[in-house]
């Protein structure tokens, strides 16, 4: 079996066109499971093919053989990266595999070269914006570079601003940190996108109890205060909080007495209907002795007369009662609150004029290689 798999071997390497000699050879290999001499097969067809695209075919193959049967994720990103100059319609679906067997590495540095030469050929911006927060995560967790993983958090919203994950992710960074200055920046960039008065609620919220207690800010921050309040009016700490800079917090509507509900008239007892009273039959008296002339005998009637007596009802007849009204029972009027059509203004909050520890740098924008990434 061995000499034929040599022989095999030479003769696809004396002509690497023949499908009939090829499919032999990597059957035998797969019976045998000789999975390596398979990875050599599919990488000695690639050298010796003239079309790009099969080549890259055969590369592709055989790095899925590294991986799943010979558990090298190494030389299959090695293999991959080979084969992106041969087919670009596989080149997206090539490095998201590569970048997939670089985390199982845990091959950061690569992983992000990678990644930022995939993000080069993406045009979806939601696809992009996720790409650029992945990249700020590997930045964050993984190199402890968090300059370049705010820089493209920031990317993130930039490229697709309903990514507002990626300015919180940034601002806890800011947090961490006490760059209190730029985490009104970062609030400030959500708000600009938010409409949802709740969300707008919470956000100047946050803004206003920074812009006092960590940047002595108190007129803007009475702004976010006057604008929370139209939303929440009842709020105590927002009222307190509006009183200690200055401000007047609005008067709340008193709460309208509850209605009075109308008694409801009881029903009448049903009137008593007396059925009419059965008169007894009559009883004849004797007839009269008349001596002179012969007793006729009473004639005897077949039968009683009959006498009709009254209908007796059989119920008293149902008097609908008083239909009984539900009395309304208003909610008391809930003050709409309006939505402010423009944000607080925090432009008044003085930009620091020097940068702040973490995030000094421009946010950098994806790097589009020349050529793919040498792993």
């Amino acid at each position: 079996m061995a000499d034929r798999k040599h022989e095999l071997f030479e003769a696809v390497v004396q002509n690497p066109n023949d499908a009939e000699l090829s499919a032999e050879l990597e059957s035998l290999l797969r019976e045998e499971r000789d999975w390596a001499g398979l990875v050599q097969l599919f990488t000695l067809l690639a050298e010796k093919s003239e079309e790009p695209r099969a080549a890259a075919a055969y590369l592709r193959s055989a790095a899925e053989v590294s991986e799943a049967q010979l558990d090298d994720p190494r030389h299959a990103v090695e293999l991959l990266n080979a084969s992106l100059q041969s087919d670009e319609t596989q080149l997206v679906a090539t490095l998201s595999k590569m970048r997939a067997l670089l985390t199982r590495m845990e091959e950061w540095d690569n992983l992000i070269e990678v990644s930022q030469y995939q993000a080069a050929q993406l045009t979806d911006p939601a696809e992009l914006s996720a790409l650029y927060q992945e990249i700020a995560q590997i930045y964050e967790e993984k190199v402890g570079d968090l300059e370049q993983a705010v820089g493209y958090y920031k990317a993130a919203f930039d490229t697709d601003q309903r990514a507002v994950d990626a300015l919180v992710s940034a601002r806890e960074i800011f947090k961490e940190y006490q760059n209190w200055e730029w985490v009104v920046q970062f609030l400030d960039m959500e708000l600009q996108v938010t409409e949802e008065s709740a969300r707008r609620f919470e956000l100047m919220k946050e803004m206003g109890l920074i812009l006092q207690h960590h940047l002595q800010q108190d007129e803007t921050a009475r702004q976010c205060y006057e604008e929370c309040l139209r939303i929440h009016p009842e709020d105590e700490q927002l009222r307190s909080a509006l009183l200690s800079v200055g401000g007047t917090p609005p008067a709340l509507k008193a709460p309208s007495a509850p209605p009075v509900k109308a008694s409801v008239p009881a029903p009448s007892a049903p009137p008593v209907v007396v059925s009419a009273p059965v008169p007894s039959a009559p009883v004849p008296s004797a007839p009269p002795v008349v001596a002179s002339a012969p007793v006729p005998s009473a004639p005897v009637p077949s039968a009683p007369p009959v006498v009709a007596s009254a209908p007796v009802p059989s119920a008293p007849p149902v008097v609908p009662s008083a239909p009984v009204p539900s009395a309304p029972v208003p909610s008391a009027p809930v003050p709409s609150a309006p939505v402010p059509s423009a944000p607080p203004v925090v432009a008044s909050a003085p930009v620091p004029s020097a940068p702040p520890v973490v995030a000094s740098a421009p946010v950098p924008s994806a790097p589009v290689p020349s050529a793919p990434p040498v792993v």
